[in-house]
């Protein structure tokens, strides 16, 4: 008998690959089957998805969400996503899944239409606060359609609450704090701050941090930073903060957080839903700073609807607040840390 493929879409961001990588995981451990994965064509997309060995075939389309800069760029939309519906459409034909799961994005739209024309079932997963356009528009040709926040599921008719599908075990948080500081080679007396930027929002949060961290007043004696840095940076971190006296951990990106997590006192991240959820999973205290673009403000329903639900985890201020005053920041971060 044929091996069972199972379609999973989702791309551009990692707030949307991960949690679908980590939906195909789970359907991997139940049975054997292949995975077809469509994503953006993107650097990050290749990144995460092109060598994933749970990936049998990784299908990139041209049709995402892109700055319209010409006239030229709105041209390209309707050619990308013919272009991209005939690429659905040959796989699709070609290896017939036995259903279509995405956690949504623009690249979502063509897979999920292709398929409902070729009766393929479709499942939804919402994984943010408030749905966005492509999971609205997927709704009415969903078989069935998941959410993560109670708020959601106000929203969008006939769906099923369940946890947001994250990859970290309860194994995963039992880890100690002093066993997880020893990992990371911290030390185990001082309070630690982790700063999870994310792939898209690190910069903001790299230059609040670097404003603290060098003022003479930063008390480097009973503080440490874990820093998630990103890959675009230029700031050689590890030099500033030996510079400083400051005990830090630095990377750009690590595929495993738990031990970072375990070790954390206050965690400063933007509002991806997925972080949002990983730190709640962990019972971590947390200062959210959500990031707004010019295309989307999902970030802040995140952070406003996830603060209401955990009073006692979460707290987030705005952007545009910490820009006119950094020092909120920095008073917030002494106060839930108990330091003068």
């Amino acid at each position: 008998m044929a091996k069972k493929t199972i379609c999973f879409v989702a791309g551009k961001s990692g707030g949307h690959i991960i949690p679908c990588l980590t939906l195909a995981q789970q359907y991997k451990n139940t049975e054997n089957i292949d995975i077809l994965f469509f994503s953006a064509n993107t650097t990050l997309d290749h990144h995460i998805l092109s060598k994933n060995p749970l990936v049998s075939l990784h299908i990139p389309l041209a049709f995402f969400s892109v700055q319209i800069k010409s006239f030229s760029d709105y041209c390209m939309i309707p050619l990308r996503a013919l272009a991209s519906c005939m690429m659905s459409l040959y796989y699709l034909l070609n290896y017939r899944p036995t259903e279509i799961i995405t956690t949504g994005g623009i690249v979502s739209l063509p897979v999920c239409y292709i398929g409902f024309i070729l009766r393929i079932p479709i499942t939804v997963y919402c994984l943010d606060a408030i749905p966005g356009k492509a999971i609205k528009a997927l709704q009415p040709i969903a078989t069935t359609t998941y959410v993560c926040f109670r708020h959601a599921q106000k929203l969008l008719k006939s769906t099923t609450l369940i946890s947001f599908p994250i990859k970290y075990t309860v194994e995963d948080s039992k880890l100690s704090s002093e066993k997880a500081k020893e990992q990371l080679a911290l030390e185990k007396n001082k309070k630690t701050i982790v700063i999870l930027g994310g792939s898209q929002g690190s910069l903001f949060l790299n230059e609040c941090i670097k404003k603290w961290v060098t003022n003479p007043s930063f008390p480097c004696h009973n503080i440490q930073i874990i820093h998630q840095t990103g890959s675009v940076d230029v700031i050689n971190w590890p030099i500033l903060y030996t510079q400083h006296n400051i005990t830090a951990c630095v990377f750009s990106f690590q595929p495993n957080l738990a031990p970072i997590y375990s070790a954390a006192d206050l965690i400063i991240c933007r509002a991806g839903a997925g972080t949002l959820f990983e730190i709640l999973f962990f019972n971590k205290k947390c200062i959210i700073i959500p990031l707004t673009t010019q295309t989307t403000s999902h970030q802040v329903d995140n952070a406003r609807i996830i603060s209401q639900e955990y009073p006692n985890n979460c707290e987030w201020i705005a952007q545009q607040d910490v820009e006119k005053n950094p020092t909120l920041l920095f008073s917030k971060i002494k106060k839930l840390l108990e330091i003068s």
